[in-house]
């Protein structure tokens, strides 16, 4: 996985960067199959952008006003990365589930869901089934 190191305990951790979320990105756009992410990753999406933000507000004599303007302009391209990976996730999520409603089939591999992607992935499931059962089922059953 990108970004990772250890710290002084020996726990691993993830260093997001702007250059690791491009990447991430990146992997998820070019591989059909959903890409393995640290299970903290959101969380620590969140702290990388905390981080930035403070940088800006903590001490404005420290930065330049360009250098100011850089920071905030990476934390808007980091936000249009995030957001589209999230939705590049999110549509194959809803694609698999999809599937799983169709084939009934538990070839499904939900290993590189995150816990609340696994949660959307049930509830998409339970709603295509349902869904399907009302609607098309009931039709072809007359």
């Amino acid at each position: 996985m990108l970004g990772y190191f250890f710290n002084k305990m020996g726990e691993k951790e993830i260093n997001i960067t702007y250059e690791t979320l491009f990447e991430l990105l990146r992997r998820e756009k070019n591989r059909e199959e959903l890409q393995e992410l640290d299970g903290g990753f959101f969380e620590d999406v969140k702290d990388y952008l905390k981080e930035k933000k403070a940088m800006i507000k903590d001490d404005n004599e420290l930065f330049s006003a360009d250098n100011s303007e850089n920071i905030k302009k990476q934390i808007e391209n980091a936000k249009k990365i995030i957001k589209e990976l999230y939705e590049k996730r999110e549509k194959k999520i809803a694609d698999l589930a999809i599937y799983k409603s169709r084939t009934r089939s538990d070839l499904v591999d939900s290993s590189r869901f995150l816990e609340k992607e696994k949660q959307l992935f049930d509830m998409l499931v339970e709603l295509f089934t349902k869904y399907r059962k009302d609607v098309l089922i009931s039709i072809l059953n007359g």
